[in-house]
């Protein structure tokens, strides 16, 4: 029974999400609406959507994810124990930047967002 409610769910809110969708001529995956539509993509599957064009239209779901992904070089990863402050400007340019440690290592990913007192 749980999974039946839940699956009708998400079909009342794909309909919901098409009729905001085709109202507009275009609003943004980032926001509040596009955000909830992805969520919704993903819990039903991405199948049979009207949505699913619009979600990811330049990549195939069934690729694996380092296709897509950017070399770890390439990505200028900066060392974890640099002080916050002398490393803002790079947010200038990415919004995630990957932190190494001594050895080298991916420690974690620093996003923009989680920075706003600087």
């Amino acid at each position: 029974i749980t999974i039946r409610y839940a699956k009708q769910e998400v079909d009342v809110a794909r309909r919901l999400l098409r009729r905001i969708v085709n109202g507009k001529e275009h609003f943004s995956w980032r926001s509040r609406v596009g955000l909830v539509a992805l969520k919704v993509e993903t819990l039903s599957g991405f199948t049979n959507s009207p949505l699913r064009p619009h979600v990811f239209p330049q990549i195939l779901l069934n690729d694996p994810v380092e296709k897509y992904m950017i070399p770890f070089r390439e990505s200028r990863p900066l060392g974890a124990d640099l002080i916050l402050e002398n490393v803002a400007m790079r947010f200038l340019k990415d919004s995630a930047v990957p932190l190494v440690n001594d050895w080298g290592s991916c420690v974690g990913i620093v996003h923009s967002r989680d920075c706003t007192k600087v």
